[in-house]
């Protein structure tokens, strides 16, 4: 297997991802009843909260590719390259929320028998202020995923100086890194960014992890589905444990994958063109699936209150497995609009900004090109 073709199955499981994450949120669109085994089933294996930490694993794993050196020059030039992969489509993407709720708040009518969650998921910016730090991105008005953009943004950041005390700091400093990144993921569980980070370092630390048999990787994979199915039925996401084991299992599953020795029935699932297709635009579908749902769920609201009106947990979830599949699609259709005008374009120039940057600063290192797929979509 060629090494492109690992990293486009990377892509392959991040675009399984955000599909889950919009599942779930189909799911959170109708009220269910109180300890519904229907609505805990469908959120357990559509767990949103876990392919959030896959997202952030993901993405410790492929920036090593980005960090060409830890001159200043490289820092620039990486810093350069990582902002403009992640911002473009994220303000594209708010554009798109803001015109679509000036629209809907304009036309659409009440919420009916949808749920509050649904109806409060996009809200415009009260002041200038808050618009900015909306983009920046501070704050989540317009789309409720880009508190994970700036997960990304900080964890940018920090990461070449993370991976420095990886690489020249040796067995005692590793081991030293990733116990402090566990102990802060419970000290400070409040606080986004020093949370999730130990998320970052396991990622860093799958590339010193050899998975070197396929019975190996099935003893992996099982392992991580096994981990992953605690965290949707057991554990509280997001929680300090739920994320540990959420990281866990992640790593897992990245780890059989990347090297080399994914199982057949996987590797069926992840070289299958349509989940391939949905790797390529994962980072646009997963910031515009909610955008989508939102207005799929508003502009409908009459039928579907109608639907919902009987009650029954069987009418919620056929009301929510409609909104889901009614997205997924529109949101794919749009997501690949906005990966051809806006995604493809800002990597091309993000490249352009790396290498345009180590000239100007007398580099004499060029940076090579890599894949698209070696960069996570953040999310």
């Amino acid at each position: 297997m060629a090494s492109g073709h690992k990293y486009k199955r990377l892509d392959s499981l991040r675009g399984l991802a955000a599909l889950s994450v919009g599942v779930g949120h189909a799911v959170l669109c109708v009220d269910f009843s109180q300890d519904s085994a229907l609505q805990s089933t469908a959120v357990g294996i559509f767990n949103g909260d876990y392919a959030v930490d896959l997202f952030f694993v993901l993405s410790g794993f492929v920036l090593l590719n980005m960090v060409r050196g830890f001159s200043g020059a490289h820092y620039l030039a990486y810093l350069g390259r990582r902002f403009l992969r992640l911002y473009p489509l994220l303000w594209a993407s708010l554009l798109i929320a803001f015109v679509a709720q000036s629209l809907i708040a304009a036309h659409a009518p009440a919420c009916g028998n949808l749920s509050g969650w649904i109806c409060r998921l996009i809200t415009r910016p009260g002041s200038l202020v808050a618009a900015m730090e909306t983009g920046i991105p501070i704050h989540d008005h317009l789309d409720p995923v880009t508190w994970t953009v700036k997960i990304e943004v900080e964890a940018s950041i920090v990461y070449p100086l993370v991976l420095m005390i990886w690489m020249r700091g040796g067995t005692l400093a590793r081991i030293v890194t990733m116990t402090l990144a566990v102990v802060m993921a419970f000290t400070f569980s409040n606080q986004f960014f020093l949370h999730y980070l130990f998320l970052f370092v396991a990622g860093i630390a799958l590339n010193d992890i050899r998975i070197r048999s396929a019975r190996q990787a099935r003893g992996a994979i099982a392992i991580g589905l096994i981990l992953m199915g605690i965290c949707g039925f057991l554990l509280k996401g997001h929680s300090a444990a739920g994320d540990l084991v959420a990281g866990a299992s992640a790593a897992l599953l990245i780890a059989s994958i990347a090297h080399h020795q994914c199982p057949e029935w996987l590797a069926a699932v992840l070289d299958n063109r349509a989940v391939l297709k949905l790797g390529e635009i994962s980072y646009s579908y997963y910031l515009l699936n909610p955008i989508v749902l939102w207005v799929i769920a508003r502009a409908s609201a009459r039928p579907l209150s109608r639907l919902l009106a009987s009650g029954g947990d069987e009418r919620a979830f056929l009301v929510a497995a409609l909104l889901a599949v009614c997205a997924a699609f529109a949101g794919i259709i749009v997501a690949t609009a906005a990966d051809r005008l806006v995604g493809k374009p800002s990597i091309a120039s993000s490249r352009a900004a790396e290498r345009k940057i180590l000239r100007l600063f007398g580099n004499e290192v060029r940076a090579p090109a890599s894949s698209t797929s070696h960069e996570s979509p953040a999310a």
